[in-house]
């Protein structure tokens, strides 16, 4: 038999055995490539870091994002502008003074960083006042040559001071040394010639020792200085100057009255002849500088420098900078508690500053104008007196308009307050005038009239001229307060004075809840409201608490060239009505109510659907707003602390935040800055759950539980049915 052929029966080749050198180039080389892969993608992974930033705010507030509000106003805008932290940080701080301290600079930081990411014109600069002195340094010098206005001519005017200065000296001493020559001794002690001459002595010796050379020894401290106090050092050499020039007039006065009686010594008469035209000549370069520092008028620098301080932040435009202090943007957090307890850390609340300083820098010409138009008595937008005076019913919200780049003004249209006060010897806070008031968004306030009120109301008739000439107003009302039906007819608005929105009473067996709002909402005429209605005024409200108290019926009809709609839908549970009835309803703590349906007999009481608020606009003309709850946006409501939310977060934030946001929304709204109908910061401190609308739960409740979940079981039996049959 022949051996078998090689090729059909193989010997496998046996695998080459790896020498030691082999494996370690094998895995070496693998190791190195890893290492190499390792570095690239570091490398990228840094580069994409710095040159891409992502970041996430996953805290339940939103604390470290800004709000849409903010953002609609920084994303569009046309000039460049810098953000300067001037908060020292922490390490930089003495030892002592870290313990138990919190951190004020890093939240400063991030905020500004935020609002870096979100615009391409806004820059960032943080320093450290205590570590990093050139840099504040080269700011004061950015300052001054940028912000500065008419520096210049104030260091020009000082450094001209001090000749003068030196020039008036040296006349000075020249006049005692001539005084001195003279044989006063041959006069007598009573003689009007010496008392004339020992007080010019004495004045020409004094005043360039203890005035004049004080005065100029601070101008050249002050101009030796990094930013130097133009407008003080200015007012010291004025006031210098002026107190020079006043001793002289009455010397020269009173040499010019003396009258030679031929017994004094020639020598002194020639003297006394001669004197008052030298110190004539020698008061006029006095009075040339003194003129000089006079139309200097105010420095705005002076004003920056003042309130250039660490913990400050700088928002810096074009042509115009803007100081925010520690206190403006840091407040206690905690809101006193019964029972006591530690106030809570600091809390930080700068960006609804930073945004108004902004808004501010950015707008383009006059500020805009809001004007809160009265019906007599008190103002109603001034703060508080620093002399113990309280402050007018709406004075934070117009605090507020303020912060927003708006001029807030006041009216009484009846100007009986003035009058009334000018009866009573007290001085009366000046009004605009009709020019002033024809620009501004009128704020009118009808409320019935005080005690002491009298004559015919003519706010209908100035609100009607005020939109006929195509402006724009926010009007809110109070129960039995004039209608205004003369203004609002042409806009198909119409408000019920008469007639108050009611609930059914809400009863509860319960034991009475800790929460005084809660116990409040009780009362038929108190709603808490949050949901405002689809207008794009107040679609941003949405889920917001606000407490509206009383509310009146307003209604709306079809005008032609007049877009209107209702605004504030009031809900219909508990049952509501427009209750007729005012003086009941308004009986907090003892209200009993109840619907009366109209009838042939009888009025009765308005149905729903019930509005509390109408949004108008006229075709090429203004904008109107009513509101009929007059006291929604006063300081009681729109600064009630939330205690459950104090107590919970430990943090001061509104109860009612929807107030302040209907009120600023509505101004904003009427000044076409559509931009800025979003929610406030100081509205989005804590987050709140909105309420789910009726449709989305009974889907959930009715469609998922009662419908989809049973009907998922029985689907899933029929195809393990269907499946095991076969």
């Amino acid at each position: 038999m022949p051996p078998p052929s090689p090729t059909t029966n193989p010997v496998p080749r046996q695998p080459a055995v790896e020498s030691q050198r082999e494996r370690w180039v094998k895995y070496g080389a693998n190791v190195g490539l890893s290492i190499v892969a390792v570095i690239v993608l570091a490398i990228i992974a840094v580069h994409l870091g710095q040159r891409y930033n992502w970041r996430r705010d996953v805290t339940s507030s939103g604390q470290y994002s800004l709000r849409p509000q903010t953002i609609n106003l920084i994303k569009d805008l046309e000039r460049p502008l810098t953000l300067v932290s001037l908060y020292p940080r922490m390490e930089s701080l003495p030892e002592e003074d870290r313990a138990g301290r919190q951190d004020l600079a890093q939240p400063v930081a991030d905020l500004l960083e935020e609002y870096r990411r979100k615009s391409r014109n806004i820059s960032v600069e943080i320093i450290d006042p205590v570590k990093e002195p050139t840099r504040i340094d080269a700011l004061l010098d950015r300052i001054s040559s940028q912000y500065g206005g008419n520096v210049k001519a104030f260091r020009d005017a000082l450094e001209a001071f001090l000749p003068v200065v030196k020039q008036l000296q040296e006349a000075a001493a020249a006049e005692v040394k001539m005084l001195g020559d003279l044989p006063l001794n041959r006069l007598g002690e009573e003689s009007p010639e010496l008392q004339t001459l020992v007080q010019l002595n004495y004045a020409l010796q004094l005043l360039p020792q203890l005035v004049l050379g004080p005065a100029a020894a601070t101008v050249e401290d002050e101009l030796k200085q990094k930013m130097p106090d133009y407008k003080g050092a200015a007012d010291d050499a004025e006031s210098a100057l002026r107190n020079w020039t006043r001793n002289l007039e009455a010397i020269v006065r009173k040499l010019r009255e003396l009258k030679s009686d031929g017994k004094t010594p020639p020598e002194i008469a020639q003297y006394l002849k001669d004197a008052a035209d030298r110190l004539e000549a020698m008061k006029k370069p006095a009075d040339e500088a003194m003129k000089r520092l006079g139309d200097l008028g105010e420095l705005k620098l002076d004003e920056i420098r003042r309130k250039l301080r660490p913990r400050t932040i700088l928002v810096m435009g074009e042509s115009e900078l803007k100081t925010i202090a520690f206190d403006q943007v840091w407040s206690s957090g905690g809101v006193p508690l019964a029972g006591g307890g530690d106030s809570a850390r600091l809390r930080f609340s700068g960006e609804q500053q930073i945004s108004g300083a902004i808004l501010s820098l950015s707008h383009t010409g006059p500020k805009p104008k809001v004007a809160f138009v009265r019906p007599g008595g008190p103002p109603v937008a001034t703060g508080a007196s620093p002399f113990g005076g309280r402050g007018g019913e709406f004075s934070i919200i117009a605090e507020r308009l303020r912060d927003y780049n708006f001029e807030v003004i006041e009216k009484d249209v009846t100007g009986q307050y003035a009058m009334q006060a000018r009866m009573q010897g007290l001085p009366a806070m000046p009004e605009p005038d009709e020019e002033e008031l024809k620009d501004a968004i009128w704020v009118v306030l009808s409320y019935a009239p005080g005690i002491g009120m009298m004559g015919p109301n003519p706010l209908g008739q100035k609100l009607s001229e005020h939109l006929k000439r195509g402006g724009s107003a926010l009007v809110m009302f109070s129960p039995q307060a004039d209608n205004l039906d003369e203004a609002l007819k042409e806009w198909g608005i119409s408000v019920n004075t008469d007639a108050v929105i009611v609930h059914e009473p809400i009863r509860s067996s319960a034991e009475p809840s800790g929460d005084f709002v809660e116990q409040a909402q009780r009362e038929p005429a108190i709603f808490v409201l949050n949901d405002f209605g689809a207008h794009e005024m107040v679609r941003p409200l949405f889920s917001l608490d606000a407490a509206m108290v009383p509310m009146l019926p307003v209604s709306v009809k079809d005008v032609g060239g007049v877009k209107a709609q209702p605004i504030i839908p009031i809900p219909d549970n508990p049952r509501c009505w427009g209750e007729r009835d005012v003086q009941g309803a308004m009986q907090f703590g003892g209200a009993s109510v109840q619907f009366d349906a109209p009838s042939a007999e009888q009025v009765g009481d308005i149905p729903p659907p019930l509005f509390a608020g109408a949004v108008a606009e006229k075709e090429g003309g203004g904008r109107l707003v009513v509101i009929s709850a007059l006291g929604f946006a006063t300081n009681g409501l729109v600064n009630l602390p939330d205690e459950q939310m104090a107590r919970r977060y430990n943090l001061r934030v509104a109860r009612f935040p929807g107030n302040a946001e209907l009120f600023t929304n509505a101004i904003f709204w009427l000044a076409r800055q559509e931009k800025m109908l979003a929610l406030s910061p100081s509205a989005l401190e804590i987050s709140r759950i909105p309420p789910i609308n009726r449709g989305v739960l009974n889907f959930w409740r009715i469609g998922v539980l009662l419908i989809g979940l049973p009907g998922a079981v029985l689907a899933s039996g029929l195809l393990v049915y269907i499946k095991r049959r076969d």
